[in-house]
């Protein structure tokens, strides 16, 4: 996929080349990757090496300190992103950046002031073709194969009925969805706390829009946008017939659900029904044309 960020324009294309389980998940340069700094922007641009800090690094017991983790990640509208614990968690996961891989906020050039919404990587040097960029071990990718094998039997009439209404095309991002709502539920106990804690909360998606933004949109793009909610509406209705969360509120909170849907349509790859993933850090990545990353 492609990076657009302030003044300048990177075009990282992600294309899928494997859908078997492999060790891990490498993004390597197909061209050139060439850094121009950015007079305009208003925060500086993060490398995934200094994104660490000190009072949050790893204990000796191998574990990511939890004093600064919310007990529950607030998913309300606006509220601000946290990156402050992602470089550890990215490194305690054993995901590597090169060095010239980073993160910058967006659309500052605009003059917009983005509450710390927008964020997108970013090559902070040249890189020559065929250079890593980034390593995502398999392990902390969030698979819908996986997701189906975890809930087994339990989640089978979910899938069965998002058949009878015609979207079973749509069971890989419904793996996910579910996925991000179970591990939502686990808090602080989950291993994508910090990763889940750094994605947006504010969306410009169909199911975030009001009736009348909708009902503004061109003729293409209202009937891709009322598609969209209508797969939310059957998400929703497919939850009700199976019993998989700990808590009850988690089906009533109309701003998580919203959330999570929203993650998983604006992050997740995949070439077919079966196999949707979200690679963490990678979704980073924002699309352009022509391409310029190809993943492994």
């Amino acid at each position: 996929m492609p990076i657009s960020s302030s003044s300048h324009v990177f075009e990282f294309k992600m294309t899928i080349l494997r859908l078997a389980l492999l060790t891990a998940v490498t993004i390597m340069s197909c061209s050139a990757l060439l850094c121009h700094p950015c007079s305009t922007c208003t925060r500086p641009t993060i490398p995934i090496q200094q994104m660490t800090s000190s009072v949050t690094r790893a204990s000796s017991a191998g574990q990511l300190s939890r004093t600064q983790l919310q007990s529950a990640i607030s998913v309300v509208e606006g509220t601000e992103r946290d990156l402050s614990l992602l470089g550890d968690w990215a490194t305690h996961f054993g995901i590597v950046g090169s060095e010239g891989f980073g993160l910058e906020p967006t659309f500052a050039s605009y003059g917009h002031n983005n509450d710390n919404q927008n964020w997108a990587a970013k090559a902070i040097q040249a890189m020559p073709k065929d250079h890593p960029v980034l390593q995502v071990p398999a392990n902390i990718i969030l698979s819908s194969a996986v997701v189906r094998q975890e809930l087994g039997d339990s989640i089978e009439p979910a899938l069965q009925y998002l058949e009878t209404k015609g979207i079973s095309h749509q069971r890989g991002q419904f793996l996910l969805f579910c996925k991000m709502l179970l591990e939502y539920e686990k808090e602080d106990q989950s291993y994508w706390c910090a990763w889940m804690n750094s994605l947006p909360r504010s969306f410009y998606t169909a199911v975030s829009m009001d009736d009348f933004e909708i009902s503004c949109l061109p003729p293409f793009l209202y009937s891709l946008s009322m598609m969209d909610r209508i797969h939310f509406s059957v998400f929703l209705e497919a939850l009700q017939t199976v019993n998989i969360f700990q808590k009850d509120e988690t089906l009533q909170d109309m701003n998580l659900l919203k959330w999570a849907f929203n993650c998983v349509y604006t992050r997740c790859w995949g070439l077919d029904e079966d196999r949707c993933d979200i690679v963490p850090m990678a979704d980073m990545f924002d699309h352009a044309w022509p391409s310029n990353i190809l993943v492994e």
